[in-house]
């Protein structure tokens, strides 16, 4: 058992609160549970666990403040040789408490902000002046020599607010910042909508992943066990000692309620022990509880964290497969992640499908595809930055109709007899790749490290000489697998405005009006169709207007064909990277993107993203050149590219690859035909399959009632076609098509701040 000793044991000491939060696990109220835990039995309590253990106790609530013996308690645990620390919420803080805090032992608190501002703050926590309380007992605990950390729990009002949060927690002197991602338990379950998406929350992690190693705050996330995942993929497993390891539910870390029922945290309402029945034995609840012994086996949990390679230092939050599926041995629900290791795939071929808020199936696929909740049901946030045309993604911007004569419904699209996609190198043909290309073409399509010598930590973390790495990465461009190394910018958020245009053109012009799409600045990706729109191709341009002005230029060059603008309404998903090693397309998240208002940039950084959109040349040192064109050095340009990425400026930096050369040949992009009411449901639905890459909501046509579009991904059109007809009938989605493409006019990157065509 020696093993598993508690390191940290939070004590919810009282229910009672005068906040309102919106987010309460323990949905307080301002008076106590007459049932809670008498001074006797909480020094019952903490004798037992100091008398085999001497974790941190963590003394919370409620407000645990509001009990008058709190202090005695603390004394007491202090005497046991256990280090006692309070999360209070600070508005009983004052000179006075503070001091008497000090005196019993306490050396450390946590105070809440959920925002950075004093009114959204006070909105979240229910009661007003609740911001301003906080702030005036950070004071008082200042003075007192108390040491504290900022807790914030993230939901979709204050994603945007992470950096800003940040920035004052350091100007307050907080010796940690440590967010929370919700968990809807308690009245938690009230706000789940407030949940940022699977992709979302990934790309959270990942830009706190990027403040790891900053020297003026310690940053520890809890509620979100993957963290630990994406500090081993960043290289920065060393600092992970500063963090909870994964889910330490049951391992090393316990939950006592108000009452002394003992949990695996607080979070997940599963009771394993009861102190009062179990005369105050704490040490035999933990020894043998079944919940216990179970979660300290990461090979007995459900999905991809049954096999997931990083399952030790991660683990997946129980507490979020408890509160979403009803079992607490299930996957984590909000990981995107999809692990190198994986079991034999289902009927079919097809690979497990990740599903958000149910675990996987024994035959490999996600029970969502056949109990699926009703559109209201799911917990998800909407993407607010509609993203430029991927470089080197297969783009949803780029889709692909079917059915010669135009769709009924869902018959239509799936009688189409199978087309392949053709283009002037025809790549096609997936090439002969040993276990080591895959592996790393699975790794740099979204880790590409941002360092002076970006190959050298690539090749150390794919345990390869930095030699074999770079001529691994020189044939693979040569083959035509590698198209472009380098950063995918969010045109958006550079202030460019980007649509996907539907044509229909007679036949005998659809070479020559192909061709003068091509000419037009800002056409990235253009595609025949077989369909009665059988042109369509991505459009970007600086401004509305000039995008307009483009479209008009076209259309009277082409006054025989009908040109339809359909931007992107609403974006539910947009990214996408191929693991070889399972053989699916698996969503990817890049970090967050929180500018909400497009970045001010000034000319020598405009000049830093032209060079950037060039192909990074493949030296030990690839930033260099860079740099000395631009004047700068080298750590600037660094930063410059990380602040970039953190701000969701650069969305990701690695690898754009060929899909068809690895054998993802077949990328058909299904629309639906959703009621207004239940479309934003439904494509946070979609955007929880991994094969999706990209889902929009979009207008739709007046002949065509398709408004949501969503980019599958498979090894060939069958595949493609069963997997779409599945989630169709699942959803109950009787009204949808699916398009595949016939033809490749062209395929490019979006260049940003470059010379173009006068007046255009």
């Amino acid at each position: 058992m020696n093993d598993f000793l508690p390191k940290l044991i939070a004590w919810e000491t009282t229910r009672a609160c005068p906040l309102a939060c919106k987010h309460c696990r323990a949905a307080a109220n301002p008076e106590p549970d007459r049932d809670e835990l008498s001074t006797a039995e909480g020094f019952r309590l903490l004798e037992n666990i100091a008398a085999f253990a001497k974790p941190t106790i963590i003394l919370t609530g409620g407000e645990p403040m509001l009990r008058s013996d709190i202090y005695d308690l603390a004394a007491h645990a202090r005497d046991l040789g256990l280090n006692a620390v309070m999360a209070p919420c600070g508005l009983l803080l004052n000179d006075e408490t503070a001091a008497r805090l000090r005196a019993a032992g306490i050396n450390h608190i946590s105070i809440s902000l959920d925002a950075a501002t004093a009114e959204a703050h006070d909105a979240f926590r229910g009661v007003p002046g609740a911001f301003a309380a906080a702030l005036r007992g950070l004071e008082a605990a200042k003075r007192a020599g108390l040491g504290f950390q900022i807790n914030t729990t993230v939901t979709q009002h204050n994603v945007a607010e992470l950096p800003a949060i940040l920035d004052l927690a350091i100007s307050l002197g907080a010796s940690v910042f440590n967010p929370f991602l919700l968990v809807p338990t308690g009245r938690g379950r009230l706000i789940s909508d407030q949940e940022i998406s699977p992709p979302d929350y990934e790309k959270t992690l990942r830009w706190f992943a990027q403040q790891q190693t900053r020297p003026d705050i310690r940053i520890r996330v809890t509620c979100a066990p993957h963290y630990q995942r994406i500090l081993h993929q960043a290289g920065h497993a060393q600092t992970a000692a500063h963090s909870p390891k994964g889910c330490m539910g049951g391992k090393s870390f316990a939950f006592v309620s108000s009452r002394g029922k003992i949990q695996i945290c607080g979070f997940m309402d599963v009771e394993c022990g009861d102190l009062r029945q179990e005369n105050f034995d704490f040490q035999k609840i933990w020894n043998s509880s079944e919940t216990f012994l179970k979660l300290r086996n990461p090979d007995n949990y459900g999905g991809r964290c049954g096999y997931c390679e990083f399952r030790q230092v991660c683990g997946g939050c129980r507490a979020r497969a408890f509160a979403l599926t009803g079992d607490y041995a299930a996957e984590e629900p909000f990981c995107t992640y999809t692990p190198l290791l994986h079991p034999t795939p289902g009927p079919g071929g097809m690979a497990a499908a990740v599903c958000r808020h149910e675990p996987q199936t024994p035959d490999g696929e996600s029970s969502l595809l056949h109990h699926t909740p009703g559109p209201g049901g799911m917990a998800a946030a909407v993407c607010r930055h509609e993203p430029q045309t991927p470089d080197g993604e297969s783009s949803l911007l780029h889709p692909t109709p079917s059915g010669e004569g135009g769709p009924q419904g869902p018959g239509e699209g799936l009688r189409l007899s199978t087309s392949q996609v053709t283009s002037d190198n025809n790549m096609n043909v997936p090439p002969e790749l040993d276990p080591l290309d895959k592996s790393l073409l699975t790794t740099i399509q979204t880790d590409l490290p941002v360092s002076e010598r970006p190959f050298d930590v690539l090749a150390e973390k794919l345990n390869l000489p930095v030699v074999d790495l770079l001529s691994r990465l020189s044939r693979l461009r040569e083959e035509k697998i590698i198209r472009r190394l380098g950063p995918v910018f969010d045109s958006r958020q550079l202030g460019y405005v980007s649509t996907l245009v539907a044509a229909r053109v007679p036949p005998d012009r659809l070479a020559e009006t192909a061709e003068a799409v091509n000419r037009l600045p800002g056409v990235t990706h253009n595609y025949q169709r077989q369909h009665r729109y059988n042109l369509w191709f991505t459009l970007t341009a600086p401004s509305a207007e000039q995008l307009q002005r483009r479209l008009k230029q076209l259309a009277s060059e082409a006054p025989e064909a009908g040109f339809h603008s359909l931007p992107a309404i609403t974006t539910y998903k947009i990214s996408v990277a191929f693991d070889l090693s399972r053989g699916v397309a698996a969503s990817v998240a890049a970090p967050p993107a929180y500018i909400a208002e497009p970045a001010r940039l000034d000319a020598q950084q405009q000049a830093l993203v032209r060079l950037l959109q060039d192909d990074l040349p493949l030296v030990r040192e690839p930033f260099a050149a860079l740099a000395a064109e631009l004047g700068w050095p080298v750590s600037k340009v660094l930063d410059q590219i990380r602040r970039w990425l953190a701000a969701g400026v650069i969305r990701r930096f690695g690898a754009a690859v060929q899909h068809r050369r690895l054998g993802f040949t077949a990328n058909g992009m299904a629309v639906f035909a959703v009621a207004p009411e239940a479309v934003d449901a439904i494509g946070r639905r979609l955007a929880a399959l991994p094969e999706i890459s990209h889902c929009y909501r979009r207008p739709p046509l007046p002949d065509w009632p398709f408004n949501l579009f969503a980019m599958f991904h498979g090894a060939s059109e069958p595949e493609v076609r069963r997997r779409v007809a599945d989630v169709a009938r699942d959803l109950a989605l009787a009204d949808f098509d699916l398009l595949f493409s016939t033809r490749e006019f062209k395929k490019t990157s979006t260049r940003y701040f470059v010379d173009e065509a006068a007046g255009l």
